[in-house]
């Protein structure tokens, strides 16, 4: 068995080889090379063990500072362009489990949903700007944004209603006609071959066209919640993926062309031990990711990735120039 030691060690000679591979045929002193990060020492917070420092991270698309978060560190932190560990800047983020990420791939545009409200930033940029404060709108707790194409914005629901924030950032309450008060509000999930977004609200699952026309589509089993939809591959059915289900259901429609409640929108309870199928996740959703062998995926616009060792955090650079064997 590898002593503490030896594993970071091994951890360290990986990383070097995982990016000198992805460098194949550069000159050899053009090669990567470790830079230690400033105040990216663990202390007394982090009990002197380097890995309290990161438990997760989320790069961001086009921002130079990654968002990391700590197991014992309050808030969230970041690498600035002085190679410092320093609390990210801002209200925003400050919460591994409430913050949430969302990418409008056309202009870069990062909305972010944390316990204080709603927050952007444009590509370049270090920090998120407040752009509804939690009260604002009547806003309570929001759930994650989502970007939907065919509106140019980003929608987003609160125990006070459902909103979108557009392509100039001017937010506004959406219609959402027939549905119980928002209790508990889950996920949305976009629809766009049928002009509709799937709504999580307290354990039930709606269906909301884009005329804001709601209705009932099944209802889950305590404590199960809505994580992704897609339309089936007949185009009169929604496929739904929550925590523990998998399910499929049959569009109807009545006279008028409005969807209606199907006859079994009672409780699924399949649990089924391989599900019959498997949405792809969001490609606009940023995900919060983990150390893979003490080594984070790069750093957007730097290309630099982080690297946890035993006396703390470094990064993995290459030369600034193929001439130059200095990282500095």
């Amino acid at each position: 068995m590898l002593h503490s030691e030896q594993r970071w060690t091994y951890a360290l000679f990986l990383a070097l080889c995982i990016v000198q591979g992805a460098n194949a045929g550069v000159p050899e002193k053009a090669g990567p090379c470790t830079v230690p990060v400033r105040n990216g020492h663990p202390t007394e917070q982090d009990h002197g063990q380097s890995f309290r420092m990161i438990s997760g991270f989320v790069m961001l698309p086009g921002i130079r500072r990654p968002v990391i978060y700590s197991w014992l560190r309050n808030g969230a932190w970041t690498i600035d362009d002085h190679d410092s560990f320093v609390p990210f800047p801002g209200e925003f983020p400050s919460n591994y489990i409430h913050d949430s990420f969302e990418r409008d791939p056309n202009t870069g545009r990062i909305i972010g949903v944390g316990l204080k409200g709603v927050f952007v930033i444009e590509p370049g940029e270090v920090e998120f700007k407040i752009l509804i404060r939690k009260g604002d709108f009547n806003l309570k707790s929001p759930g994650p944004a989502n970007f939907i194409p065919r509106m140019s914005g980003f929608m987003l629901l609160d125990p006070s209603g459902l909103y979108l924030i557009d392509n100039d950032l001017r937010a506004s309450q959406l219609r959402l006609d027939n549905m119980p008060d928002l209790i508990n509000v889950g996920g949305i999930a976009d629809l766009a071959e049928l002009k509709a977004v799937l709504i999580g609200n307290n354990g039930r699952i709606y269906i909301r066209t884009d005329d804001g026309h709601s209705t009932l589509l099944a209802t889950l089993e305590k404590w199960d919640f809505l994580t992704n939809a897609a339309v089936g591959p007949s185009g009169d059915t929604v496929l739904v993926q929550s925590y523990w289900n998998a399910f499929e259901i049959k569009i109807s429609r009545g006279y008028d062309g409005k969807i209606i409640e199907p006859i079994a929108s009672g409780a699924m309870r399949t649990r089924p031990k391989d599900k019959p199928f498997d949405i792809p996740p969001s490609s606009t959703r940023l995900q919060k990711e983990k150390l893979r062998n003490y080594v984070s995926s790069p750093i957007p616009v730097r290309g630099e990735s982080i690297l946890m060792a035993s006396d703390g955090l470094h990064l993995i650079r290459k030369p600034r120039t193929q001439d130059q064997m200095s990282c500095n």
